[in-house]
C-alpha cells in the first residue's frame, strides 16, 4: 500500500507572519478568547534535534510551555491539534526584502468554545517531545510525517499556539552516493509486496547510510537510473522527495565504498557496508529491527455517522 504522507513539509504559499501565528478569530470576551489571551502570557520554546537537516529527512522536536507568572493561569490544553499546531516557514527574500514561505500544515482553523483547558500554575512547565511519525490527538487525528524542506536554505517550525514559540533549522543538499532497492518479503493476507530504499549520502566531509521510513508498493520504487543524478549526485528537491521521508542510521567520516541490504520475513533489515579504514578496508554490518526503522500510518478513523443496519 502506498503510504499517506499528510502533514508533510510542503512550501506552497507566502502569507504575513500574522497570519501563520495561526490565531484564528474568535468571539470578542468569549471562554475561548479568554484562554487564549491567557496564552499569550506563557513563555514557550520549539527545539529541533539538530540545527542542519539533509534535505527531506525525518525531524523530531520538543515544545516547552511555562508560566512565568505569579498566578496561576487556564489555558488552552497544549499539545492537542485542536488548540495548536505547527507551521513551517521557509526564508526567502523578496526585491531585497526577507519573505516566509508558509508549510502545507494548516495555518489557521477556529477553535470550539468546548476546546479543553488546564490549569498551569506559576513557574510551572510542560513539554512535549514530537516524534516526525506522532499521530496528532486532537479532532484531526493527523498523522505527521514531518521532514526537513526538500531546498537548501534557511527554515523555522513556529508552533501556533500561545506566544507562538519558533525554531530556526537548516536544511543542505546532500549528495547521493550508494542506493539500493530493498524488497520486503510479501506479508501475509497483502495483496502486493512493498519496497524500501537503503542509501549512503555525503554532507561537510560526513557520510551516512539512510532508509526510508515507510514502505513503497512494489511497482512504485524507482532504481538509481529512474533519479537521473547530476554527475555529482547532488540531491535535487525532486529527488529528495521521493526518497523522503528517512533518517539517518549510521555515520562514517570515510566514503563508503559499497552497501547493501536485505530484509528477512519480519521486515527485520540487514546492511553490510565498507569503507577505508585505518589499516584498509572496513568491512561491517547494521541491523535494523522492524520497529527501529518502519513507521505504518494509523489506519483511518471511523465515521462518526457510520451505523450498523443489521438486525
Amino acid at each position: 500500500m502506498t503510504p499517506r504522507l499528510r502533514g508533510c513539509v510542503c512550501i506552497v504559499a507566502l502569507v504575513n507572519l500574522t497570519i501563520a501565528a495561526g490565531l484564528a478569530q474568535q468571539p470578542p470576551g468569549g471562554r475561548v478568547d479568554t484562554l487564549m489571551k491567557n496564552g499569550l502570557k506563557l513563555s514557550g520554546s520549539v527545539e529541533m534535534d539538530r540545527p542542519v537537516y539533509l534535505a527531506g529527512e525525518t525531524m523530531n522536536f520538543t515544545v516547552a510551555i511555562s508560566n512565568p507568572s505569579v498566578a496561576p493561569l487556564e489555558i488552552l490544553t497544549p499539545f492537542d491539534y485542536g488548540t495548536g499546531w505547527f507551521v513551517p516557514l521557509s526564508q526567502t527574500f523578496r526585491h531585497g526584502r526577507e519573505k516566509w514561505l508558509s508549510g502545507g500544515v494548516d495555518v489557521q482553523h477556529s477553535i470550539p468554545e468546548n476546546a479543553p483547558s488546564v490549569v498551569l500554575q506559576p513557574g510551572h512547565s510542560m513539554t512535549h517531545q514530537y516524534h516526525f511519525y506522532d499521530d496528532i490527538p486532537g479532532g484531526m487525528h493527523l498523522f505527521l510525517p514531518l521532514t526537513a524542506g526538500y531546498s537548501p536554505g534557511v527554515y523555522h517550525l513556529l508552533y501556533a499556539y500561545g506566544n507562538r514559540p519558533v525554531a530556526e533549522y537548516q536544511v543542505v543538499t546532500p549528495e547521493l552516493e550508494e542506493f539500493v532497492v530493498v524488497r520486503l518479503p510479501k506479508q501475509e493476507g497483502a495483496s502486493q509486496s512493498e519496497d524500501t530504499y537503503v542509501f549512503s549520502l555525503a554532507s561537510d566531509g560526513r557520510h551516512f547510510i539512510c532508509v526510508r521510513r515507510q514502505p513503497l508498493s512494489s511497482g512504485d520504487y524507482v532504481t538509481r537510473a529512474d533519479l537521473r543524478l547530476p554527475p555529482n549526485g547532488t540531491l535535487r528537491s525532486s529527488i529528495a522527495q521521493l526518497l523522503s521521508p528517512y533518517s539517518r542510521f549510521a555515520e562514517s567520516g570515510a566514503p563508503f565504498t559499497s552497501l547493501a541490504a536485505t530484509a528477512d520475513a519480519g521486515y527485520n533489515l540487514t546492511i553490510p557496508w565498507t569503507a577505508p579504514g585505518p589499516s584498509g578496508t572496513q568491512q561491517s554490518s547494521l541491523t535494523l529491527q522492524k520497529a527501529d526503522w518502519l513507521v505504518v500510518p494509523p489506519p483511518e478513523p471511523e465515521d462518526d455517522d457510520d451505523t450498523d443496519e443489521s438486525n
